[in-house]
């Protein structure tokens, strides 16, 4: 059984849509020997993630260009950052996701991703779930490798009729890649 731990900050909108779809999406793959499980953010540990072979974590990355890159003490994602910073993560698959905004931020889209991505390859993880910049409309990030998103972004503001659909396709791939 491949266990999966899905984390995200902020607790709520569309950063908590987004985990919930992709819990509920998950279910679908508990006969594939795959379970997901939502983990609090606020108390999540090295303990707590070293049962997991894979971490899939992401968060809204509006309101500021650099917003992940400015994590201060006194934020929720400067917390996490120093608890992964112990952490040893050899062995185990990790995937990112955003909540952006492409029209809002067009220069900076979904660039957070980038650094949840480097901490988590610092820490052994390797990194599934690249996705294609297809159907969006922006015009950089750092979240690009080749030809591709480091994650799934969803842009939740103006594309939320794609919502679903990219959630069901990323699991898809996530499974696959979760198996390799």
């Amino acid at each position: 059984m491949k266990r999966v731990a899905i984390l995200s900050w902020p607790l709520g909108g569309n950063t908590r849509l987004v985990a919930d779809k992709l819990i509920r999406q998950f279910t679908f793959y508990n006969e594939e020997d795959i379970k997901a499980e939502k983990l609090d953010f606020l108390s999540v540990s090295e303990g707590k993630l070293r049962p997991f072979d894979v971490i899939i974590i992401g968060g809204s990355t509006v309101e500021t260009e650099d917003n992940w890159l400015k994590a201060d003490e006194t934020t929720k994602w400067s917390t996490f950052f120093d608890i992964i910073r112990f952490a040893d993560l050899t062995g185990k698959k990790a995937a990112v996701f955003a909540i952006g905004n492409q029209k809002a931020y067009p220069d900076n889209f979904a660039d957070g991703m980038s650094e949840l991505k480097t901490v988590l390859e610092q820490k052994g993880a390797k990194i599934i779930g690249h996705w294609p910049t297809d159907d969006y409309d922006f015009f950089d990030s750092r979240s690009i490798e080749g030809e591709k998103f480091i994650g799934l972004v969803i842009d939740q503001e103006n594309q939320p009729e794609l919502t679903d659909r990219r959630i069901i396709d990323w699991v898809d791939q996530l499974v696959v890649e979760i198996g390799n």
